[in-house]
């Protein structure tokens, strides 16, 4: 299974967070390639503007998280049901997702 960061464009809606120099930027993810969808292993997403994550959401399903600083987030990722190889990553933080 890979992994595989997801971002979702608004328009032609109107913008929902108006300040984008507070939005989360996410880089790099580790491991990008998992073995199973049993759940439970720890996943490191690196990025900037990352402290204030109240949420990873993967595959639809929301992650725990269990360390949170500026440039990365570690979450538990969750038991995932058959499907696609890959799977949609977001993070959701009190300025946007």
């Amino acid at each position: 299974m890979i992994l595989w960061l997801m971002a979702c464009q608004m328009s032609p809606y109107p913008d929902y967070w108006p300040d984008k120099s507070k939005y989360p930027n996410i880089k790099t993810l580790e491991p990008s390639e998992l073995q199973s969808r049993v759940g439970g292993e720890t996943i490191t997403l690196t990025g900037n503007r990352l402290d204030e994550a109240v949420t990873v959401v993967v595959g639809g399903r929301n992650a725990e998280i269990v360390n949170v600083d500026t440039h990365s987030v570690q979450f538990v990722l969750p038991a995932l049901p058959a499907g696609p190889e890959k799977v949609a990553v977001s993070i959701v933080t009190e300025n946007g997702a």
